[in-house]
């Protein structure tokens, strides 16, 4: 779509896609028309960001140099395709914590607002005075 001009559209089948969620539906037909309008304002600098790559070119011995504490958050209703990469840095990383947000996609703090922000708060502390 986006060869062919049609960016919008691109944009909004790729933001459909990827808060596509395992359970149906999508969180981008739930956005408002003004943050619908945002993302497909945005169009052009996501489909520059999407030809820079997927971090494919990121290898298990890269990743393997991050030192600090990791947090990897994940909806559960994430698509497949996008919580491989999750997978894939916790596999790599052992001081990498994965959290599951039940009820969420990868559009996570618009599916589990809450949720989200607890776990991100929760992220925010020292490893040793955090609850999880």
């Amino acid at each position: 779509m986006a060869v062919a001009g049609r960016i919008t559209d691109a944009v909004e089948h790729f933001f459909r896609w990827a808060s596509s969620r395992t359970s149906g539906g999508n969180a981008y037909d739930g956005f408002g028309p003004a943050l619908q309008a945002a993302l497909r304002d945005s169009a052009p600098a996501l489909l520059g960001e999407r030809r820079g790559g997927t971090g494919a070119y990121l290898t298990p011995e890269l990743i393997g140099k991050v030192e600090c504490p990791v947090t990897c958050l994940l909806g559960d209703l994430t698509n497949p395709v996008l919580a491989g990469g999750t997978d894939r840095i916790v596999g790599v990383l052992p001081q990498a914590e994965l959290v599951p947000i039940a009820g969420a996609g990868h559009a996570l703090p618009f599916d589990q607002p809450e949720k989200f922000a607890a776990a991100v708060r929760a992220a925010c502390r020292p490893r040793e005075e955090s609850p999880r």
